[in-house]
């Protein structure tokens, strides 16, 4: 699932740019001061290896993600995305079906959101990974200047044991600088 969430993320980097151009209970990590944002998740997010790439219109762009797995398999990330440009509002609906249309999903809800008062998009996507199992992820894109949040979150729905609270957490505590 992380290459899963991982491929979505970077799809949806390369997308703006070019549409530019029954639960078990976890201790929560500390809320965590991470490089431009901070979240409450039940696991401490690890900061993986930057990577640049070039979007389908040529333009240059750098992401780094932060992730962490449940012992149930349930999937945190949270990926920041630099573009050369400011994104906007009119860019998070191009964010949100950029990575619905990294995973193949389906957008099951969507609303308008904030965070850190910035406009944001909520919204939950179903998908299946490759075995065919169906997946549901929890989105909220946000934006600042010239940066792009992405916090997930992606459980199968055969995971019975999601402690639903500490996921409601993560989202609600999400801020930017």
């Amino acid at each position: 699932m992380r290459k899963f969430l991982i491929a979505a993320l970077l799809f949806l980097a390369s997308t703006l740019a070019f549409a530019q151009g029954g639960r078990t209970k976890v201790t929560l990590a500390s809320y965590t001061q991470y490089a431009g944002f901070s979240v409450d998740a039940p696991i401490a997010l690890t900061q993986n290896e930057a990577t640049n790439g070039k979007t389908t219109s040529g333009v240059g762009y750098s992401n780094v993600t932060y992730t962490g797995a449940m012992p149930n398999g349930d999937f945190y990330e949270v990926g920041v995305a630099e573009y050369p440009f400011a994104v906007s509002n009119e860019d998070l609906n191009r964010a949100v079906e950029g990575f619905r249309s990294a995973i193949d999903g389906k957008v099951l809800t969507q609303e308008d959101a904030t965070v850190s008062g910035q406009s944001a998009k909520a919204t939950i996507i179903s998908a299946k990974d490759p075995d065919g199992k169906e997946i549901r992820f929890a989105v909220l894109i946000t934006y600042k200047g010239s940066l792009i949040y992405v916090f997930a979150f992606a459980t199968y729905l055969e995971v019975t044991d999601t402690d639903m609270d500490a996921m409601k957490r993560f989202f609600t505590s999400a801020r930017i600088q």
